[in-house]
C-alpha cells in the first residue's frame, strides 16, 4: 500500500489501508496523518472519519472526536450508525461507561 500511496498520493484506499496498518501497530501519529490526508481528498469518507474519531477519542481528544462523530451522523444517518455514534457520544460524556469502539 505504501507503494501505491507514493505512486498515487490521491489513492484514498491506499492511504486508509496504511492508516489502519499504523493503528494496528500502535503508530497513532502516523495513522492520524494518513486519516487526515484521506479526509482532505474525500471529506465524505465516513469510514475514515469514524476511524479518525476513534483514534482521537483514544488519544483523549474528545472534543475533536465528537465533531467527527457528529459529522458522520450528518453525512450517513443510518439507524445503526446513529445508535453506535450515540453510544460513543454518551461514553465521551461519561467516561466511566465502557462501550465498544466498533460500529455495528
Amino acid at each position: 500500500y505504501s507503494r501505491v500511496a507514493v505512486l498515487d498520493p490521491s489513492s484514498d484506499r491506499a492511504l486508509l489501508a496504511l492508516a489502519q496498518l499504523a493503528l494496528r501497530t500502535g503508530r497513532l501519529e502516523d495513522a492520524q496523518k494518513q486519516l487526515v490526508q484521506v479526509l482532505r481528498l474525500r471529506p465524505d469518507h465516513h469510514e475514515c472519519r469514524i476511524e479518525l474519531a476513534k483514534l482521537l477519542e483514544k488519544k483523549g481528544l474528545t472534543r475533536q472526536a465528537t465533531l467527527h462523530y457528529q459529522r458522520c451522523l450528518q453525512d450517513v444517518p443510518t439507524q445503526g450508525l446513529i445508535d453506535w455514534v450515540g453510544s460513543r457520544l454518551r461514553a465521551i460524556q461519561n467516561p466511566n461507561v465502557s462501550e465498544t469502539l466498533t460500529p455495528t
